[in-house]
Protein backbone atom coordinates (compact mmCIF):
# COMPACT_ATOMS: atom_id res chain seq x y z
CA UNK A 1 0.00 0.00 0.00
CA UNK A 2 1.37 3.42 -0.91
CA UNK A 3 2.00 6.12 1.69
CA UNK A 4 -0.98 8.05 0.34
CA UNK A 5 -3.19 4.94 0.60
CA UNK A 6 -2.10 4.34 4.20
CA UNK A 7 -2.82 7.96 5.08
CA UNK A 8 -6.28 7.75 3.54
CA UNK A 9 -6.96 4.47 5.39
CA UNK A 10 -5.89 5.97 8.73
CA UNK A 11 -8.03 9.07 8.16
CA UNK A 12 -11.10 6.93 7.40
CA UNK A 13 -10.38 4.73 10.41
CA UNK A 14 -10.16 7.80 12.67
CA UNK A 15 -13.56 8.95 11.42
CA UNK A 16 -15.15 5.52 11.85
CA UNK A 17 -14.03 4.82 15.42
CA UNK A 18 -16.18 7.51 17.12
CA UNK A 19 -19.20 6.40 15.09
CA UNK A 20 -18.83 2.85 16.43
CA UNK A 21 -18.25 3.97 20.02
CA UNK A 22 -21.70 5.41 20.69
CA UNK A 23 -20.44 8.59 22.32
CA UNK A 24 -17.33 10.64 21.82
CA UNK A 25 -15.04 11.13 24.80
CA UNK A 26 -15.92 14.83 24.72
CA UNK A 27 -19.65 14.50 25.42
CA UNK A 28 -20.34 15.32 29.05
CA UNK A 29 -23.59 15.65 31.03
CA UNK A 30 -24.31 17.03 34.48
CA UNK A 31 -25.35 14.24 36.85
CA UNK A 32 -26.60 14.34 40.41
CA UNK A 33 -28.70 11.98 42.45
CA UNK A 34 -29.48 10.32 45.75
CA UNK A 35 -28.72 6.85 47.03
CA UNK A 36 -31.02 5.23 49.57
CA UNK A 37 -30.43 1.91 51.31
CA UNK A 38 -33.68 0.35 52.56
CA UNK A 39 -35.37 3.74 52.05
CA UNK A 40 -32.78 5.56 54.23
CA UNK A 41 -30.08 7.93 52.93
CA UNK A 42 -26.68 6.32 52.42
CA UNK A 43 -24.09 8.91 53.57
CA UNK A 44 -20.31 8.96 53.07
CA UNK A 45 -20.29 6.60 50.11
CA UNK A 46 -18.02 7.21 47.15
CA UNK A 47 -20.08 6.90 43.95
CA UNK A 48 -17.99 6.09 40.87
CA UNK A 49 -19.33 6.07 37.31
CA UNK A 50 -16.96 4.08 35.06
CA UNK A 51 -17.59 4.29 31.31
CA UNK A 52 -18.42 0.79 30.06
CA UNK A 53 -15.99 0.19 27.19
CA UNK A 54 -17.68 -3.13 26.39
CA UNK A 55 -20.85 -1.18 25.57
CA UNK A 56 -19.11 1.47 23.48
CA UNK A 57 -18.57 4.20 26.07
CA UNK A 58 -15.08 5.63 26.41
CA UNK A 59 -13.74 8.33 28.68
CA UNK A 60 -12.72 9.13 32.22
CA UNK A 61 -14.52 8.03 35.35
CA UNK A 62 -16.58 10.46 37.40
CA UNK A 63 -17.17 10.29 41.12
CA UNK A 64 -18.57 11.99 44.19
CA UNK A 65 -19.13 11.32 47.88
CA UNK A 66 -22.69 11.26 49.17
CA UNK A 67 -23.68 13.76 51.86
CA UNK A 68 -25.77 13.00 54.95
CA UNK A 69 -28.93 12.84 52.78
CA UNK A 70 -27.31 10.41 50.33
CA UNK A 71 -27.08 13.15 47.66
CA UNK A 72 -24.17 13.34 45.20
CA UNK A 73 -23.01 15.50 42.27
CA UNK A 74 -20.61 13.81 39.85
CA UNK A 75 -17.30 15.31 38.74
CA UNK A 76 -14.20 14.04 36.98
CA UNK A 77 -11.04 13.41 39.00
CA UNK A 78 -9.68 16.77 37.83
CA UNK A 79 -12.71 18.55 39.34
CA UNK A 80 -14.64 19.26 36.12
CA UNK A 81 -18.37 18.64 36.74
CA UNK A 82 -20.26 15.89 34.97
CA UNK A 83 -19.88 12.42 33.49
CA UNK A 84 -19.25 11.04 30.01
CA UNK A 85 -22.45 10.42 28.04
CA UNK A 86 -23.07 6.69 27.54
CA UNK A 87 -23.28 3.42 29.46
CA UNK A 88 -21.59 3.12 32.87
CA UNK A 89 -20.84 0.57 35.55
CA UNK A 90 -21.43 2.20 38.91
CA UNK A 91 -19.47 1.44 42.06
CA UNK A 92 -20.41 2.28 45.64
CA UNK A 93 -17.40 2.36 47.91
CA UNK A 94 -18.22 2.85 51.54
CA UNK A 95 -15.84 5.22 53.28
CA UNK A 96 -15.53 7.26 56.42
CA UNK A 97 -15.65 11.06 56.46
CA UNK A 98 -11.87 11.31 56.08
CA UNK A 99 -12.24 10.77 52.34
CA UNK A 100 -14.03 14.08 51.89
CA UNK A 101 -12.33 16.00 54.65
CA UNK A 102 -15.46 16.20 56.82
CA UNK A 103 -17.29 18.61 54.51
CA UNK A 104 -20.44 18.16 52.39
CA UNK A 105 -20.29 16.85 48.86
CA UNK A 106 -16.97 18.38 47.78
CA UNK A 107 -15.20 16.52 45.03
CA UNK A 108 -11.74 17.77 45.94
CA UNK A 109 -11.48 15.24 48.77
CA UNK A 110 -12.87 12.23 46.92
CA UNK A 111 -9.50 10.80 46.05
CA UNK A 112 -8.58 10.92 49.73
CA UNK A 113 -5.61 9.30 51.31
CA UNK A 114 -5.86 5.53 51.32
CA UNK A 115 -4.24 5.41 54.75
CA UNK A 116 -6.97 7.69 56.16
CA UNK A 117 -9.82 5.72 54.62
CA UNK A 118 -11.75 3.00 56.35
CA UNK A 119 -14.57 0.94 54.94
CA UNK A 120 -17.91 -0.20 56.26
CA UNK A 121 -19.89 -3.14 54.96
CA UNK A 122 -23.47 -1.96 54.58
CA UNK A 123 -24.06 -2.47 50.87
CA UNK A 124 -21.57 -5.30 50.49
CA UNK A 125 -18.37 -5.84 48.52
CA UNK A 126 -20.09 -6.67 45.19
CA UNK A 127 -20.93 -2.98 44.74
CA UNK A 128 -17.28 -1.94 45.03
CA UNK A 129 -15.86 -3.93 42.09
CA UNK A 130 -16.38 -3.27 38.38
CA UNK A 131 -16.64 -7.00 37.62
CA UNK A 132 -19.39 -7.65 40.20
CA UNK A 133 -21.38 -4.45 40.61
CA UNK A 134 -25.04 -4.92 39.72
CA UNK A 135 -25.41 -1.18 39.10
CA UNK A 136 -25.47 -0.01 35.50
CA UNK A 137 -26.72 3.32 34.28
CA UNK A 138 -26.87 5.28 31.05
CA UNK A 139 -25.87 8.92 31.21
CA UNK A 140 -27.78 10.85 28.56
CA UNK A 141 -27.06 14.33 27.18
CA UNK A 142 -28.18 17.22 29.37
CA UNK A 143 -28.64 17.68 33.09
CA UNK A 144 -30.12 14.67 34.89
CA UNK A 145 -30.94 13.16 38.24
CA UNK A 146 -30.14 9.51 38.90
CA UNK A 147 -31.59 8.03 42.08
CA UNK A 148 -31.35 4.55 43.58
CA UNK A 149 -33.32 2.95 46.38
CA UNK A 150 -31.32 -0.21 46.99
CA UNK A 151 -32.71 -3.20 48.85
Amino acid sequence: MSARGRLLFLALLALAIPACGGSSPGEVAEVEGTILWHKKPLPNVQVQFHPDNSRGTVGLRSCAVTDEQGHFVLAFDDGRPGAVVGQHRVLLIETDEAVRGGKGNEHAGVAGSRQNRTTRQIVGPAYSKIATTPLRREVTPGKQTINWDLP
